[in-house]
């Protein structure tokens, strides 16, 4: 098990890749053009992939004091609604004033729980559960699975693992090894994907290679991660 330092900073070099800060940005909010919908959060939870459904019922469900407010959000994103548009503005105003809700309940201190349940819940422990099954014990490790999980849903790891030869060392392989395996074949995956928003993302495994490359492994800090410091 890494330690709670060691996934603080691991959750950081996610929140730098989605958010542009070490610590999340809970505010942040915008419908991109990857057809996701409306992407909100600390670690951009996606209309697309049901997370900011489960993040609004959550806040409802805890008792968020604009529950009000939110319940018509959790209606347009259930219906995948936003999933239409590739922008904020070419949506509908239903849609814009979603985002501009959206945007203004990031400092609601259950807001902000709620993104960090779902998160921890959604993403992080099936990433863990992974690790656990690969015999991966490293905390950078840790911070890569944990970024396919994000960036691509827990189901992405198994599908960059069948693209190339390394073993894990649950099955004798060796672990700084394997990941940086692990991270030229998801370069080459999201380089090669049909959409040119995937494909600008690869300065995610960039990073990853440029903190194998300086044996961040322990993931001790200050280190920097596209030129924010994580400390």
């Amino acid at each position: 098990m890494i330690t709670a330092d060691q996934k603080r900073a691991a959750k950081a070099i996610v929140s730098v890749f989605e958010t542009g800060t070490a610590t999340g940005n809970y505010s942040a909010v915008a419908i991109l053009s990857d057809g996701a919908g409306i992407s909100y959060g600390a670690h951009q939870a996606t209309d697309g992939s049901d997370s900011l459904d489960a993040i609004l019922l959550r806040y409802i469900d805890t008792g968020g004091r604009r529950a009000a407010d939110v319940r018509p959000i959790l209606a347009i994103v259930q219906a995948d609604k936003s999933t239409a548009y590739l922008s904020t503005a070419s949506a509908p105003p239903e849609v814009r004033a979603a985002v501009a809700t959206l945007r203004s309940l990031g400092t609601d201190p259950v807001m902000q729980a709620a993104q960090e349940h779902v998160f921890e819940t959604a993403y992080w422990q099936p990433a863990e559960r992974q690790c656990a099954e690969m015999g991966l014990v490293l905390p950078l490790s840790y911070a890569i699975v944990y970024d396919t999980c994000i960036h691509s849903g827990p189901g992405g790891v198994a599908k960059i693992r069948s693209r190339f030869p390394e073993v894990p060392p649950v099955r004798g392989g060796d672990e700084r090894a394997w990941c940086a395996a692990y991270v030229k074949a998801r370069r080459s995956w999201l380089a090669g994907s049909s959409n040119p928003l995937v494909q600008k993302t690869v300065y995610r495994m960039d990073a990853f290679s440029a903190l194998i490359g300086e044996g961040r492994w322990m993931l001790e800090t200050p280190f920097r991660v596209r030129g924010v410091t994580v400390d």
